[in-house]
């Protein structure tokens, strides 16, 4: 073969091979498409916009906003209080004295602490600033180490007076434990707790009973309880801070093509080991395992590189499996400032970590809870105040004709149907196009929280010096 033909040859094979890029060069990959599970031939990754890769076919951008919207949500109206309507001013003078024990995390304070209230306003009493009891063999927090008590009291000021410890005289007497049922009424008040009042002076709240279906809320009463969960209770500065580093170190972690945005799980080990959660009712799951919270995010559409994370604060062995599908999962044991980890996460206090891992399911891109319960429904209640309505509820069901359990999931109800307890709380603004979603802590930078953080302090030394004044 002369030179000449192999000239031709290879200009030819050239020439081939460029057509084909042409041909194909700016179709995007077939991993694009299988790691999100969509079908090859309509969308891209969410994650590649269609700048990058040379499109701008109408169709394609607007299939692909649609995914966006599955993943990621749309921000929602931000809700306005609306309950100040059914207070009425409670007391001129008071006799006696209400205690109330609260414990098992922030969840559970609020209903806690709501019915003391509504308790200590019935009786005409006095609220002793709450106590706040750890697990066992953990020593006790104050109600000071996690609530900002200046604003617990300001709030409650014409509902309920509140002191910050029991005079010695009744320190001294019966301190038996009276039990209540979870939105407790009048009725209930009057038969069970005010004879122990009357003989005692004082009563004393720990036991919390189920909440008793055959009594109907009162309007007055469920005002005092909205003004107590979504207003009295603040977390203290120093909780707000670390939550706030705790975010902004989540949407670092989080792919910038995802819009640093991040996937918050309620998912902690312990609770899977509990009886509870191996039971099923309706042929459903109560709790997902780390393998099956995976396989529903892959159902849902979301990248591997999509950053999430984890209520549990320390790395277990059962989570690897997680790790696998989604290696950019974090627990507060990798995300948190080593300079804040002896005092959150080694000082033997699990009340601090169910706080931060409050506020950061409260205020993350999605919320997606394993486990129902108390965690799963107020946290549901603080995002939908926020517009964050973009809450993913997995469930494992037995598809018929098949014995494995298949992954299921929707947004939740809370949301879809309006059916949570906040929005008896919270009424939508009158124009839902002039309502802003208000920036929240995330938005914040690392610069401008460290600003905050050091003036907030500044604040909270002079406030911690007039609640002793106005409390004790």
């Amino acid at each position: 073969m002369s030179n000449i033909q192999r000239t031709i040859i290879g200009l030819s094979a050239v020439g081939l091979i460029v057509l084909l890029l042409n041909m194909f060069g700016n179709r995007p990959s077939a991993l694009a498409y299988n790691r999100v599970g969509v079908d090859d031939s309509t969308i891209l990754s969410p994650y590649e916009s269609q700048a990058e890769r040379g499109w701008h076919n109408p169709r394609l951008e607007a299939v692909n906003r649609k995914l966006e919207a599955k993943l990621w949500g749309k921000p929602g109206p931000v809700l306005e209080p609306c309950w100040s309507t059914g207070l009425t001013k409670q007391y001129e003078k008071t006799w006696g004295f209400v205690v109330v024990t609260c414990s098992n995390g922030p969840h559970n304070h609020r209903a806690q602490i709501a019915d003391a209230v509504v308790v200590a306003t019935q009786l005409g009493a006095t609220l002793v600033l709450p106590n706040v009891k750890e697990a066992q063999k953990e020593p006790n927090s104050r109600f000071d180490d996690i609530y900002n008590v200046r604003n617990f009291i300001s709030s409650l000021e014409g509902v309920v007076r509140v002191v910050g410890q029991l005079p010695k005289d009744y320190a001294k007497g019966n301190k038996t434990i009276t039990s209540i049922p979870l939105k407790v009424g009048r009725e209930y008040i009057e038969q069970h707790v005010r004879p122990v009042f009357k003989r005692d002076g004082v009563v004393y709240l720990g036991n919390f009973l189920p909440a008793m279906k055959s009594e109907k809320e009162d309007p007055e009463l469920a005002a005092i309880r909205c003004l107590v969960m979504h207003k009295a209770l603040e977390f203290v500065i120093l909780i707000q801070k670390l939550g706030n580093r705790l975010l902004n170190r989540m949407r670092e972690a989080a792919p910038k093509s995802a819009g640093n945005r991040f996937v918050a799980i309620d998912l902690q080990v312990d609770l899977l080991r509990h009886k509870t959660c191996n039971a099923t009712i309706a042929k459903k799951k109560r709790c997902l395992e780390p393998t099956e919270v995976g396989q529903f995010l892959k159902k849902l559409g979301y990248p591997t590189e999509t950053a999430l994370y984890l209520t549990q604060s320390r790395w277990e062995p059962i989570l690897d499996s997680l790790q696998q599908m989604y290696p950019n999962v974090h627990t507060k044991e990798y995300s948190m400032p080593f300079n804040e980890e002896n005092q959150y996460l080694f000082s033997g206090k699990t009340q601090f970590e169910q706080a931060v891992d409050f506020y950061i399911c409260s205020w993350s891109d999605v919320f997606v809870p394993t486990v129902p319960g108390v965690f799963y429904a107020h946290v549901s209640g603080e995002r939908i105040t926020e517009g964050l309505n973009h809450i993913l509820v997995p469930a494992l069901k037995n598809k018929p004709g098949s014995t494995k359990l298949q992954v299921s999931g929707a947004i939740s109800p809370y949301v879809e149907k309006k059916s949570h307890p906040v929005y008896t709380c919270y009424c939508e603004p009158p124009s839902k196009a002039a309502a802003k979603r208000s920036q929240g802590p995330f938005a914040l930078s690392e610069a401008t929280v460290s600003k905050l953080s050091t003036s907030a302090g500044k604040r909270e030394g002079r406030s911690k010096k007039s609640d002793k004044d106005v409390v004790l």
